[in-house]
């Protein structure tokens, strides 16, 4: 292994035949939400086995910044709930590259009363929309100023009570991420909240997180098929601790690993009952051609999938699951024939252009491309090394690295991105393939 921070990655594929296991870090998705009923919750939660990843440790450390008492000990994050009440009323929080932790602290702060609260971020960040959660929350009454862009970060938020006395409306076409940030402050809103879900909906899965995580908390929403929510005024209630699931996006890049070699691995701490969508990748890899085993080990549930001779080119709709579709289109450049993968309109709002940057990357280790707005086709032959460009996203970083466990000279560029939401990722990969 060739690693220096901040520099590029030299993969060697495997010599020999896989056979290993990995145990999954926690869940960002999970631990982002837990950590914003946390502090809204009456009471101090432990996450247990939480992501320490960079979006997570921004988002915990700006809860730390409006006043709220956390602490980290190990893999657990410990924080102490204010019941809806805000230590402090003006301040900066810095959001770095992380949607989920804007998105998410946009709406927290709606609800200071009195307070003013500037966001920002990286550049990057600052090109990532979020003018349909700004409009909403403006409408309940909120002050929402864009300091440099319309619509994106930087962004002031004057909180103010907030009220919703009609439905509210917002669209489920750029991020459902906006809809979970409503949802997760509803119960705070005096009046309750009635939301409404205009045209389609992408990535519902996290929608269904996001509920399962308030449940948990002690908050009941109805809703009417993911279109339609009501939820009245109410407290969180703190569980005292929450067990943080293992990352089903991680767990794809391992999965690719045993795919695209052919070799076994093993994740545990993931269940195929997980409500994460990206766990039903496992379900395209069998369409692949793989071997896919469940079983449980002290109470630890395990995945283990084993690859073919030769992958099968498939046709699928990724919308619930996006986050794995750039560890399935490097997977689709070994396999036999031409894969479509639709559903992928969410991947032009990401960390970069995500079907932009697959279709020059690819093209980069010699394999042809076709994109449109949401799709990617990819036709399967044999890609050369070459040094791969990250464009500042952890998950270009990650699913080129299952490029390199079978094909001599891959070379990831700026690999220390994967911090953002998987910082032990290089130490695990390394230890799989040897």
């Amino acid at each position: 292994m060739n690693f220096k921070e901040g520099r590029a990655i030299q993969i060697n594929p495997t010599a020999t035949t896989i056979k290993s296991a990995v145990t999954l870090a926690g869940s960002k998705s999970f631990t982002n939400r837990a950590l914003i009923l946390a502090a809204l919750s009456d009471g101090t939660t432990t996450l247990e086995q939480a992501s320490l990843s960079d979006d997570s440790l921004l988002l915990q450390r700006s809860l730390n910044a409006l006043g709220f008492e956390s602490q980290i000990d190990g893999s657990s994050i410990t924080i102490k709930g204010s019941n809806g009440e805000f230590p402090v009323r003006h301040t900066k929080l810095y959001c770095g590259a992380a949607g989920s932790t804007l998105r998410f602290l946009t709406a927290l702060c709606a609800l200071i009363e009195g307070g003013k609260i500037d966001l920002f971020g990286t550049e990057r960040l600052s090109e990532r929309p979020i003018a349909d959660l700004g409009d909403a929350l403006a409408k309940l009454g909120a002050g929402i100023e864009y300091l440099n862009n319309p619509g994106c970060a930087p962004v002031q938020v004057k909180g103010e009570k907030l009220t919703a006395r009609d439905p509210l409306e917002i669209s489920g076409a750029i991020s459902s991420q906006f809809i979970s940030a409503l949802l997760m402050i509803a119960p705070k809103i005096e009046t309750g909240l009635v939301l409404n879900v205009a045209d389609k909906m992408v990535s519902s899965s996290y929608l269904e997180m996001t509920l399962s995580i308030m449940r948990s908390f002690g908050v009941e929403v109805e809703h009417d098929g993911l279109r339609v929510f009501r939820v009245p005024c109410q407290n969180y209630r703190s569980p005292g601790h929450y067990q943080i699931e293992g990352d089903a996006s991680g767990a794809s890049y391992f999965w690719g690993v045993a795919a695209i070699t052919g070799g076994t691995i093993r994740v545990n701490n993931i269940s195929l009952n997980s409500i994460q969508g990206d766990v039903q990748f496992i379900r395209i890899l069998e369409q692949m051609g793989c071997t896919i085993v469940t079983g449980q080990d002290q109470n630890l549930p395990w995945i283990e999938v084993t690859g073919p001779e030769k992958l099968a080119a498939v046709e699928v709709d990724m919308t619930l699951m996006p986050d794995t579709a750039q560890t399935l289109a490097v997977l689709a450049s070994v396999a036999k024939g031409k894969t479509v993968i639709s559903g992928l309109s969410t991947l032009r709002h990401k960390e970069t252009d995500r079907i932009a940057a697959l279709c020059c990357e690819l093209s980069r280790v010699g394999i042809k491309t076709e994109s449109k707005e949401d799709q990617l086709v990819v036709y399967g032959g044999e890609p050369h090394g070459a040094t791969i460009k990250t464009y500042e996203d952890h998950r270009m970083a990650m699913s080129f690295a299952v490029l390199g466990a079978k094909i001599s000279g891959i070379e990831i560029a700026n690999s220390d991105v994967i911090s953002k939401s998987y910082p032990a990722f290089w130490r695990d990969f390394f230890c799989l393939i040897g």
